[in-house]
């Protein structure tokens, strides 16, 4: 008798080494974990036998002990600027959001690593609903594969963890699908194309480093002093700014990346021109660049964005002071895909 689906394991959890390592107690070759990791990874397919150059026996036997993760599409919002905003429903109907972000040159997917968030930043609306669980490796790379199939043959070049939740909280999961994602056999993105986003927290960026896997690290910090940080980002009081720009300077040793540090610009909180002048200070002689964000509208918060004669002045300071910055401009506002704006909203409104 065959397995249930709730007694299988999930295929897509396991990494090339692991799955090679089974295959080898079944007196299977190396090239075969090759031929299923380019079905899985490469081909997309979701059945066990359209893995047509493998054995019916081979076939078989994963069917027996595998199932291959699928994630569902329930809705797709198509900003006017081109990013479409995919909300999707996993197999125990938790759901995630994730974004296509379109540009001229080049698409980038925003991938999410849990569902809710439990750090808490006071501006974010993906921590309004609290933390409900990490992602499993499967779902982490089913964004992936789902957006990519539903494009057909536009490519998705760019990969940023930058959704729900916070990449460094689920590590493991997060390298072992980065891992992946950049293997040969399965979608060979190079690592300098994928960018983790934290929030700050310092023991992950301890263990990334560890790894070994040194993709781009965006380190959202939006004020140059504890006190303000503080109440916007909790975290901060567990892991300050002295020792998150310790540590930034130790990744980019044992890297060679240059760290991106993130600002979003939050009218009257941390916008004022003293802040532009004590963050100048504060990352002069830092191998870093700086993104400046204007701070995109959560309904439920009380939080607005500077004004442009504001963000002009914060940005020529930073410029005056010889810093590498940069404005980014948000894309999707207008369905709730920007930075901070995802909390699972359908696009009629309801949550």
């Amino acid at each position: 008798m065959k397995e249930t689906l709730s007694a299988k394991l999930d295929i897509k959890n396991l990494s090339f080494e692991e799955l090679n390592d089974f295959l080898k107690n079944l007196n299977q070759t190396l090239y075969r974990t090759i031929q299923i990791f380019r079905w899985l990874y490469l081909k997309g397919v979701y059945d066990f036998y359209e893995m047509t150059d493998l054995s019916n026996p081979l076939r078989e036997a994963l069917y027996n002990k595998f199932f291959i993760y699928k994630a569902e599409i329930l809705e797709k919002q198509l900003s006017r600027d081109g990013t479409i905003k995919f909300l999707l429903r996993l197999n125990d109907k938790g759901l995630i959001e994730c974004v296509l972000i379109r540009q001229k040159d080049r698409n980038t997917l925003c991938i999410s690593t849990q569902i809710g968030c439990r750090f808490k930043c006071s501006f974010c609306a993906s921590s309004l609903r609290g933390f409900i669980r990490d992602l499993k490796c499967s779902e982490i790379l089913e964004q992936y594969l789902i957006v990519k199939n539903d494009l057909g043959t536009e490519r998705i070049n760019n990969i940023v963890f930058m959704g729900m939740g916070e990449p460094l909280d689920n590590i493991e999961n997060l390298i072992k699908a980065i891992r992946i994602l950049n293997s040969k056999y399965g979608q060979n993105i190079g690592i300098r194309k994928i960018t983790i986003s934290t929030c700050g927290l310092v023991r992950g960026i301890k263990k990334l480093i560890a790894s070994g896997i040194a993709p781009e690290l965006s380190i959202s910090l939006n004020a140059p002093e504890d006190e303000i940080r503080n109440r916007l980002m909790p975290i901060n009081r567990r892991f300050n700014i002295k020792e998150l720009l310790k540590i930034a300077e130790e990744y980019t040793q044992n890297t060679k990346r240059l760290i991106t540090f993130e600002y979003i610009l939050i009218k009257g909180v941390n916008d004022l021109p003293a802040y532009a002048r004590r963050l100048s200070s504060l990352l002069k002689g830092l191998k870093c660049k700086l993104n400046l964000i204007i701070y995109n509208k959560v309904g439920a918060l009380a939080y607005e964005g500077s004004n442009a004669a504001r963000i002009k002045y914060f940005y020529n300071i930073l410029k005056n002071n010889k810093i590498p910055v940069t404005l980014r401009h948000s894309r999707g506002e207008d369905i709730d895909a920007a930075c901070g704006q995802l909390v699972l909203r359908f696009s009629d409104g309801t949550l």
